[in-house]
């Protein structure tokens, strides 16, 4: 079974509102049969069918409600009704957001997670460690392969 984890240790800031930008990884924590290139693109080693699961930490800086899109690319090219999205509300007020897709890639296709939002008040945020708990990492992301 192939498998990978990544993350984002710093924080996510948009310059503009309803503009995508794919998510880029800077971690790697577990890894089985995919490789990571040009920061985002994340490439399958091997044909299959494969779960994408986000988990993501927002941070909001003003009381307003804001949006917040996630959705796939296949090489490029938007997958159509992979959009999720969420709303926040709340000044200084963390949420997380999780969703998945299930994309089929041949070997050496890639699939990026993009993400847009509608106020810029709003941040995928890394959060410091404590004494008492780890560094939150501003995104996970877990690959694993459904079927062959």
């Amino acid at each position: 079974m192939l498998f990978r984890s990544f993350s984002n240790t710093v924080n996510h800031t948009p310059n503009a509102i309803n503009t995508a930008y794919p998510i880029d990884f800077d971690t790697t924590n577990v890894a089985s049969g995919f490789t990571l290139s040009s920061g985002s693109h994340i490439v399958a080693t091997e044909s299959g069918l494969y779960n994408f699961k986000a988990s993501v930490q927002l941070s909001s800086t003003n009381s307003s409600a804001k949006n917040v899109y996630f959705w796939i690319r296949k090489n490029g090219t938007d997958v159509p009704y992979s959009t999720r999205s969420q709303t926040v509300n709340g000044n200084n007020t963390r949420a997380t957001f999780s969703c998945n897709w299930t994309a089929s890639l041949a070997a050496n296709q890639y699939v990026e997670l993009c993400w847009a939002v509608d106020d810029l008040t709003i941040r995928m945020d890394a959060t410091a460690g404590t004494p008492f708990c780890p560094t939150t990492p501003s995104i996970m992301l877990t690959v694993t392969q459904a079927a062959i």
